[in-house]
């Protein structure tokens, strides 16, 4: 049914498509596996112990992108934790503080915590739980670039889903395998299993996951006009989101796409800049709804780059000014580096790592700051 399963995903160095398609293109929402297995399991009776109420407020806080927060309100309660807790419990709060290891880039922190709770999963004889263990550690592996490991987890987990009947787990599962497939170089395996994702995604009435799928869609579009009606499709799910860090990356991933158009397509350059900076003044709407510096200073960032490619330096760089003023760098590395006043190239290391090129990237680099995986 689906041409990626099976087949190993190469071991050699990723192309630059492949790179960009990883660090800037692809989007990979933290704490997805948690949400999915969220909607698709029925509620239980849990008691309101410690853990139960630490497991509200870290969902609570990665659902704002909040992920240090998150980290520090679920690692205490898990290790206080005894044995009498209901393991699905302790599988939910491994699947949340791991989600919030990943999206810092602690990814041996993450692995440890999924190990943790593919090994509760296991003894509980429990498929949904084990499916959405095995696509965290896949996105885990996808990460940090182990692509062999994240595919096995990912078909495995896609296998579980199946058998367990949680669409919105294959959903997600089917989505980063078509990342995989699409920094592997192949875009045709890689839209074909975005496709099924949307539908799965569908079938699991996820508005989230159809959006990220059907945006990743566009991007492995074979042709300008499919990938403009993948594009519409994304964007009409996402506007109907509340407001998350999962939308506002949505949105930055959509406006990047505009930005992209403009650059490859000259004659459409006016329209997609006028709709990228649209999409980046809604991103830093949801972004500051959310409470959020960091997807914030993206935002700004991405119209600053508008701005400098329509030919107006003063206010692009005054907002990579703002973009680096909404940068929340950690305590032990925090950076006073002023935004430089020339764009950061977009095939430069650097500018790979991130939503957007321009200066502002480059103090995000130098603080520290994780990449958004997109």
């Amino acid at each position: 049914m689906l041409s990626g399963l099976g087949r190993r995903a190469r071991r050699g160095a990723r192309g630059q498509r492949g790179r960009q398609w990883m660090a800037a293109g692809m989007l990979a929402i933290p704490g997805l596996a948690l949400a999915c297995l969220s909607c698709a399991t029925p509620p239980e009776a849990t008691p309101q112990t410690d853990l139960a109420t630490a497991l509200v407020a870290g969902r609570r806080a990665l659902d704002a992108g909040h992920f240090q927060r998150a980290r520090e309100q679920l690692a205490p309660a898990l290790r206080q934790a005894d044995s009498a807790e209901p393991a699905t419990l302790r599988i939910d709060a491994l699947l949340a503080v791991a989600s919030a290891e990943r999206s810092l880039a602690n990814f041996q922190a993450a692995s440890g915590q999924l190990q943790r709770a593919r090994e509760l999963a296991r003894q509980a004889r429990d498929p949904a739980r084990s499916a959405a263990v095995e696509l965290a550690l896949g996105a885990n592996d996808l990460a940090r670039g182990a692509d062999a490991e994240a595919q096995a987890w990912l078909e495995s987990a896609i296998r579980f889903s199946r058998n367990a009947g949680r669409p919105g787990l294959e959903a997600a599962a089917l989505n980063d395998l078509g990342r995989l497939q699409a920094a592997d170089g192949d875009s045709e395996a890689a839209f074909s299993l975005f496709e099924e994702s949307v539908t799965q995604a569908r079938l699991a009435g996820d508005l989230e996951l159809q959006a990220r799928a059907a945006s990743n869609a566009a991007r492995a579009a074979a042709n300008p006009e499919q990938a403009a009606r993948w594009r519409e499709r994304a964007l009409e799910r996402c506007r109907a989101l509340p407001d998350s860090f999962a939308k506002a990356t949505l949105l930055l991933n959509l406006a990047e796409q505009e930005q992209l158009r403009a650059d490859t397509q000259p004659a459409l350059a006016d329209s997609s800049r006028l709709q990228a900076a649209e999409l980046y003044a809604e991103a830093l709407r949801v972004a500051d709804a959310i409470g959020s510096d960091r997807m914030a200073s993206y935002a700004l960032g991405g119209l600053s780059e508008v701005h400098a490619s329509a030919g107006r330096p003063d206010s692009s760089l005054s907002l990579a000014r703002r973009a680096h003023a909404h940068m929340a760098t950690p305590p032990q590395r925090a950076t006073t580096a002023e935004p430089a006043a020339v764009p950061v190239p977009r095939n430069s290391r650097r500018g790979r790592r991130f939503c957007y090129s321009w200066a502002s990237s480059a103090a995000h680099a130098e603080a520290g700051l994780p990449a958004i995986r997109c």
